[in-house]
């Protein structure tokens, strides 16, 4: 026991890494066997769960999609074996390709009676057939109306907000509440709940300013910082909030209000923003979170309103940004047929990708399309390139139907949609209107 010496570890613990040291009183480095006692151990930085839960989720919503569309299946399959009995049987093979020995059903996989060539030529998107079986006042394919209704009940929509589809109204008139939540947030965060960070005079003009649609994103956020600013003291707080809801990149510490040298920036437009909602809530505390969340609202119905403007139907945005498409493709071809072969191939390699979401994940394809055309044009001085950089800078050039941000589409509209759908058809197929057997019970 008298042989033994007081010594002390030190240990630098980091994600892939740990650093030793063993030091005596004297704070020097002890040796032992000939060697100096310190040293590091290198190993794999650890993964976090997000991948794999990430995985998980998508596996039981997929799961869950397929069981809304058996069931669906289930209810029409009587009534569409009297029109056309191997219509789901063919519409199982529609991905199978033609050489596929197992393949059974080749030609029109629609309908072949009339075409399918005859069908799309009428029905461009699946918008336009839901937007006719909406309004038309007469007896529609039953295979249409399956075709319409198993998009619906495919891609629903999302469930955050309560409301019933027959009382849902697409407008902002939900913002200035939402800003009143966001002040009284910023209220429990400091303290004191008679400070109003934002200026709670100017929040109908905000509104205003959020759905108007003939101004610019960008300027839409300048506005907006400029207005809510009630003590210049706090235009940091401000000008990350106006940045936040308008989907540009905020400073996280600023709109929380967290003492940090960090400078942690976001966007709600990320691809991964549902796990770094994960990863923060563990770090925030509750009315930072709620604050956060809230924000994260009003940017769902700032963009929401940019998918399905007020008094539209969803069929009907959709259609107008495919008629906008079409209309921008033909200004962009025949720009570039203007161009030298260099450019031209440059540009044209870059629709195909944009449009196939290569070269990039789905979320920025539309960004890395957009600075590809404007860095390739930015010196042209023609009519035609101002007006195509133009509507780049509105972020409305080319739109796609199908992108990331549907995922603010609330269920309502869809919803809307079918019932409209059921009720002009009612009367032609009254099992349609039939009263759910489960509800019954």
């Amino acid at each position: 026991m008298e042989d033994m010496e007081r010594y002390h570890i030190g240990l630098d613990i980091g994600t892939s890494s740990i650093g030793w040291a063993v030091i005596g009183d004297d704070f020097k480095i002890k040796r032992k066997k000939g060697k100096n006692l310190i040293g590091t151990r290198l190993f794999k930085e650890g993964n976090t769960a997000a991948e794999r839960r990430g995985f998980r989720t998508q596996r039981r919503r997929l799961n869950r999609r397929k069981w809304r569309l058996k069931l669906l299946e289930e209810i029409f399959d009587p009534y569409m074996a009297e029109v056309d009995e191997y219509f789901f049987a063919r519409l199982k093979e529609s991905n199978l390709s033609p050489k596929d020995s197992n393949k059974k059903y080749l030609g029109s996989l629609l309908f072949p009676d009339v075409s399918d060539s005859n069908f799309y030529d009428k029905y461009p998107t699946i918008y336009h057939l839901r937007r006719d079986l909406m309004e038309k006042d007469k007896k529609f394919d039953l295979r249409e109306i399956y075709l319409a209704i198993h998009h619906i009940v495919k891609y629903r929509g999302n469930f955050l907000e309560k409301v019933p589809a027959k009382n849902y109204k697409n407008s902002g008139a939900s913002i200035g509440f939402l800003l009143e939540e966001v002040n009284d947030l910023y209220g429990n965060i400091i303290g004191n709940e008679d400070v109003a960070i934002l200026d709670n005079d100017k929040f109908e003009d905000v509104e205003k300013i959020i759905l108007n649609d003939e101004i610019r994103n960008i300027d839409k956020q300048k506005n907006v910082g400029r207005l809510l600013v009630k003590d210049k003291k706090e235009k940091n707080i401000v000008t990350a909030f106006s940045k936040a809801i308008f989907g540009y990149k905020f400073n996280l510490e600023d709109l929380l209000l967290i003492e940090s040298d960090e400078k942690n920036k976001l966007t709600f437009n990320d691809e991964n923003i549902d796990d770094i909602f994960n990863e923060l809530s563990h770090s925030l505390n509750d009315n930072q979170m709620d604050l956060l969340t809230k924000t994260r609202e009003i940017y769902f119905k700032f963009k929401l309103n940019m998918i399905v403007p007020t008094g539209y139907t969803l069929s009907e945005s959709m259609i107008e940004k495919y008629e906008m498409h079409k209309a921008h493709l033909k200004m962009y071809k025949e720009f570039i047929n203007t161009l030298n072969a260099k450019d031209r191939k440059i540009l044209k390699n870059a629709y195909s990708d944009y449009i196939n979401n290569e070269k990039a994940k789905a979320a920025n394809a539309q960004e890395n399309f957009y600075k590809t055309v404007k860095k390739t044009i930015k010196e042209n001085d023609s009519d035609t390139a101002k007006k195509i950089i133009g509507s780049i800078d509105e972020g409305n050039f080319m739109p796609k139907q199908r992108t990331g941000e549907n995922g603010v589409i609330p269920h309502q509209l869809h919803q809307i949609e079918l019932d409209r759908i059921i009720e002009n058809q009612a009367k032609y197929y009254p099992w349609l209107v039939e009263e759910n057997p489960v509800e019954k019970k």
